[in-house]
């Protein structure tokens, strides 16, 4: 099966003050460590959906063989980018994990989601049931999440903030639910959200050196 990855970095990082996908996070901005993390997993490709400060976040992932595509409306929210994201990939792609790119994810999560969608023996993915995986952390189900191609249609006709939730939570039945141990991937929304993670005080514009 050949599985992409989706990266969603069009937002307009109202709650941050300031692009936080160029916030430095271990010497490089926070867009370059999450895409970094997702190529170590098996996907065959990754597309970044840029917006807002696109040509710095080009830039930012300088080198990492990655493809991009425009949201024309970032402002319209995430449904369009993942939308615009869905329509570029082409006709051979089995699946697509759709992570976040303010949520900095290791490969060894990306590919547990893969595997619970290929192996025929898994037990938690009937044969019947190729659709949807997401992972559980502790109770909690955070981002990213794994869709197969039969949702591709409805990927593409999503608009608003929501993202995919409507998609997840109209078809329980066809979502696999994948158990994983410790905390989800931290979500980057915030200067605090951001000094949490990185162990360094607040403040200071987010492309900062």
């Amino acid at each position: 099966m050949r599985i992409e990855a989706i990266v969603l970095a069009a937002g307009l990082s109202t709650r941050f003050g300031g692009q936080k996908l160029l916030a430095d996070v271990g010497g490089e901005p926070l867009i370059r460590r999450t895409v970094s993390g997702i190529l170590e997993s098996r996907v065959a490709g990754v597309t970044v959906v840029v917006g807002a400060d696109a040509e710095a976040v080009r830039d930012a992932l300088a080198g990492l063989g990655v493809a991009f595509t425009p949201n024309p409306d970032p402002a319209a929210g995430m449904g369009t980018s993942i939308a615009s994201g869905v329509r570029t990939l082409p006709d051979t792609v089995d699946a697509v994990v759709i992570a976040l790119g303010d949520q900095p994810v290791e490969g060894a999560l990306i590919d547990a989601l893969i595997e619970a969608f290929v192996s025929e023996a898994s037990p938690i993915v009937p044969l019947r049931v190729r659709n949807i995986v997401i992972p559980e952390f502790g109770g909690v189900r955070a981002p990213p999440v794994l869709f197969g191609r039969s949702w591709f249609g409805a990927l593409e006709l999503l608009t608003g903030d929501s993202g995919a939730r409507g998609i997840v939570e109209a078809n329980p039945a066809l979502v696999s639910v994948l158990a994983m141990e410790g905390r989800a991937p931290p979500d980057i929304d915030t200067r605090a959200d951001h000094s949490a993670f990185t162990g360094d005080p607040p403040g200071g514009n987010a492309n900062d050196d």
